[in-house]
């Protein structure tokens, strides 16, 4: 243990730490770390010394932030910095044991939220009259299951309307630029965020044939962004506001997330292969695909019921 005069500071061990795994994780994710950190662990952790952090002390830090409806995927990604950052400090300055079997966190159940029927007719009547970026974007994810960011990142070289196959292999998101001099925050085109999210994704022939009228009007050029006729990136947060209006036009309000959990369901509901929908969402593991849709509607578990004869129980 160090003396009181060669104590770290946790504020100096938490950016050492962040500095060494810029070259072993990616950037949107170091950016993840290094906002938690300044946001999170920083302001609370700076008041103390890192001699007296405990288990104690962390179980009470932690349910200050359920206290104040932190969701449950913030406060899991502040344990693991916390055990990470504290296990750095213990290999390089031999500073106390943490026992982090001892700081568990609640098992959330994901709840996933979905379209009602007349709210995905309506989008449907929306999206056949009119060919244009916001209309393919919902259709996307819609009947394609893609994230907004992977559809941002589409070019016309990904989609092959042969076969009805788009491919997915990098995403477009907005982060805080490493130089800051001229802009603080950009627009970016990442690999996505697991190798299993490298995919392909087979679409229906209906969202072929739209894509046939939508290409004979907007394609320019092979490595043109299919959202943009003259090849610019469009933000995510465009197509979040474009999509809010089209909502609104109908009445309601979702997340544009929404549409992919829809499409999960209505997948698992009319019968597709497990196995099959987890590789087509680019889930890491099956077991995602399982927890979060199977049986996921309420009116799909009725359905299965009603299957039940009275002859059964006689």
């Amino acid at each position: 243990m160090k003396t009181n005069n060669e104590t770290q500071d946790m504020i100096m061990i938490s950016n050492e730490w962040l500095y060494s795994k810029q070259i072993s994780i990616k950037y949107s994710t170091y950016i993840k770390y290094k906002n938690l950190i300044e946001t999170q662990i920083h302001p609370f952790f700076k008041k103390h010394s890192i001699d007296t952090i405990s288990e104690t002390l962390i179980i009470d830090y932690l349910n200050e932030k359920y206290k104040k409806n932190y969701s449950h995927s913030t406060t899991t990604s502040i344990r693991f910095l916390l055990k990470s950052i504290l296990t750095y400090a213990e290999i390089k300055y031999q500073v106390k044991h943490i026992d982090f079997q001892f700081i568990k966190l609640s098992h959330e159940k994901i709840e996933s939220t979905i379209l009602s029927s007349y709210q995905i007719s309506c989008l449907d009547e929306y999206c056949f009259q009119h060919i244009n970026s916001i209309s393919l974007s919902i259709l996307l994810a819609l009947y394609g299951g893609l994230r907004i960011g992977e559809i941002c990142a589409l070019q016309w070289k990904d989609i092959n309307l042969e076969h009805g196959i788009i491919t997915i292999s990098k995403t477009l998101q907005r982060l805080e630029n490493k130089d800051q001099s001229t802009t603080k925050t950009s627009l970016m085109i990442l690999k996505p965020k697991t190798l299993s999210s490298q995919r392909q994704v087979p679409v229906p022939k209906f969202i072929i044939e739209y894509f046939r009228q939508y290409y004979s009007i907007y394609f320019h050029h092979n490595e043109d962004y299919i959202l943009s006729p003259i090849g610019k990136k469009i933000d995510p947060r465009t197509i979040q506001y474009r999509f809010k209006k089209v909502c609104g036009y109908y009445h309601f309000s979702t997340n544009f997330h929404t549409l992919r959990h829809t499409y999960a369901t209505q997948c698992v509901e009319i019968g597709i292969e497990i196995k099959s929908l987890s590789e087509i969402l680019g889930h890491s593991n099956i077991s995602t695909t399982l927890n979060r849709y199977v049986h996921s509607s309420l009116s799909f578990k009725q359905n299965q019921i009603n299957k039940i004869k009275k002859s059964y129980f006689s």
